[in-house]
């Protein structure tokens, strides 16, 4: 499917909305695998909150390609020990918005993660930077 840019927008800036309604919407980190089913059920235990600030981000268009970029202020600090894999976000709720991979930046799969941070591999009370969040939309 292709879109044109104003509707890749659209749907950007519509995420936001939804992230920024009725208060700060947050990055939930957990470790094991990312449920195959979109907001789907997972056995995993939380390792993290990071509260994104509000608004949540920025959404800009260049050459077509779509881009939202959340922003956090505030590092998070951890709640139990384990390695980060993947997060969900949801918004002041609770209620499930996107599930997304995450990495560090040094590693060599980086390029596929959405999220990326400063430590994966945690133990109880180890803060954690966001170091990127850019959701992109072709």
């Amino acid at each position: 499917m292709n879109l044109a840019s104003y509707v890749k927008e659209a749907r950007a800036t519509a995420m936001l909305a939804c992230m920024d309604a009725g208060g700060y919407s947050k990055i939930l980190f957990y470790p094991d695998t990312q449920p195959s089913t979109p907001g789907g059920t997972f056995s995993g235990t939380l390792i993290a909150t990071l509260n994104l600030d509000n608004p949540a981000g920025t959404v800009a268009t260049v050459t077509g390609v779509t881009k939202t970029t959340l922003t956090a202020s505030v590092p998070c600090q951890a709640v139990s020990a384990d390695t980060i894999r993947w997060a969900r976000i949801v918004d002041h709720s609770g209620t499930w918005i996107a599930d997304f991979k995450v990495r560090l930046a040094t590693d060599s799969d980086a390029s596929s993660a959405e999220i990326i941070i400063d430590i994966a591999t945690v133990y109880v009370g180890a803060f954690i930077n966001l170091v990127s969040a850019v959701i992109t939309e072709g």
